[in-house]
């Protein structure tokens, strides 16, 4: 029988990345709507994506004697999240792979589904891509900077866009320990999304 495993969560990264989650299940890709930890005696890092944008965040206190993937439900974030205090932000999580549950301690208990695996090859899309026009939502930069609140960054949000092209662009929230992927909105723009100072702001253009 497989024994439990002891990780120490840090709620505010799990928080942080939940952000970037589908609020409501996809029948055909449930993964976008959940939060993968993969955990090992190196770390854990925690991963969301809704198909659109992903986050990632690094926990190097946060071991585990084996390594191990699984997913719980992005909605548990918020109820986790009401087992710290204001001096811990951690919570103890009890993972048991054989009973699909992870158990989440701190000033109470919340039981969570999991779901053993990770999700598919999501690595393969945190890359540097050639720099070029392209077009984002606000909707989804706006979570980004909600995950850049949980993480602690202070209330000079920037969310910096590092490289942009045809496909995702490297999104950084301002914090060392997470790095994120925004996909951008493609066949919007008519003229392939180039952009220029158009001379009705010229200098001596002036129509007073």
């Amino acid at each position: 029988m497989t024994q439990p495993l002891t990780i120490q969560i840090d709620v505010r990264k799990l928080c942080a990345v939940s952000q970037a989650a589908r609020p409501k299940p996809d029948v055909s890709r449930p993964y976008l709507s959940n939060v993968l930890i993969e955990t090992g005696p190196s770390g854990t890092i925690y991963i969301a994506t809704n198909g659109h944008m992903l986050l990632a965040a690094r926990d190097m206190e946060a071991t585990a004697e084996a390594p191990c993937a699984f997913t719980i439900p992005a909605s548990a974030a918020l109820r986790i999240s009401k087992l710290t205090t204001k001096y811990t932000p951690h919570v103890c999580c009890e993972v048991d792979l054989a009973g699909a549950r992870a158990a989440f301690r701190g000033k109470g208990e919340e039981i969570v589904p999991i779901e053993q695996g990770g999700f598919p090859e999501w690595r393969k899309i945190l890359r540097a891509h050639k720099k070029g026009p392209a077009q984002f939502d606000p909707a989804l930069l706006a979570r980004f900077q909600a995950a850049s609140k949980h993480a602690g960054v202070g209330n000079n949000r920037v969310v910096t866009l590092r490289h942009a092209g045809d496909a995702g662009a490297l999104v950084d929230i301002g914090h060392p320990d997470y790095i994120g992927v925004l996909m951008p909105v493609k066949g919007r723009s008519p003229d392939g999304g180039h952009i220029s100072v158009p001379d009705w702001v010229a200098p001596g253009r002036s129509p007073c």
